[in-house]
């Protein structure tokens, strides 16, 4: 009994899709999360001091962001979101899970 070649094709490209391509996707990751974190931090450190009375502080913020990443929350609702202070922290947060 002989093999057809074209067999050989769909598992290829199946192999590739399970493992190659997730590997190589992973591999970049760590570095799009890193410049993500710096932009978040930046942005955050630069507007220390002029958010409103409303806002959380940002200890607060960052019990926040250590409650969703511990928990492994996939969704969040915030309401009422003034300034967004709140939903910057969430947000990133959520940008780890």
């Amino acid at each position: 009994m002989r093999i057809k070649k074209t067999c050989a094709y769909p598992v290829i490209i199946v192999l590739c899709l399970f493992f190659i391509f997730p590997a190589l996707l992973l591999s970049q990751e760590p570095t799009a999360i890193k410049i993500l974190d710096e932009k978040v931090r930046t942005f955050l450190e630069n507007r220390r001091g002029t958010w409103r009375d409303l806002n959380v502080p940002a200890s607060d913020g960052k019990i926040l962001y250590d409650l969703i990443v511990k928990n492994n929350y996939q969704k969040a609702l915030e309401i009422g979101t003034s300034t967004g202070h709140s939903g910057i922290w969430i947000a990133w947060a959520l940008s780890k899970t």
